[in-house]
């Protein structure tokens, strides 16, 4: 119990981490010399995005499902 605590204490934050790198690799690209390296910076950012998003999901429903099985 209070090792999976320990675990979301510093998963979840790191998380929102990413996200926020996800949302900066997005919006401030920099303006490279060829548009390929762009669409790479943005395509990795979703990906960023997505991942740090599926994590907290499923902990989010692994974590109901274990309250409402009680």
């Amino acid at each position: 119990m209070l090792k999976s605590i320990l675990i979301r204490f510093l998963a979840y934050p790191f998380c929102v981490f990413m996200i926020c790198i996800g949302f900066q690799m997005i919006f401030e690209t920099p303006n490279y010399k060829h548009e390929f390296l762009k669409s790479k910076a943005i395509i990795s950012g979703v990906g960023l995005i997505i991942v740090a998003l599926v994590y907290i999901i499923t902990d989010i429903i692994i974590i109901v499902k274990k309250k409402f099985k009680q």
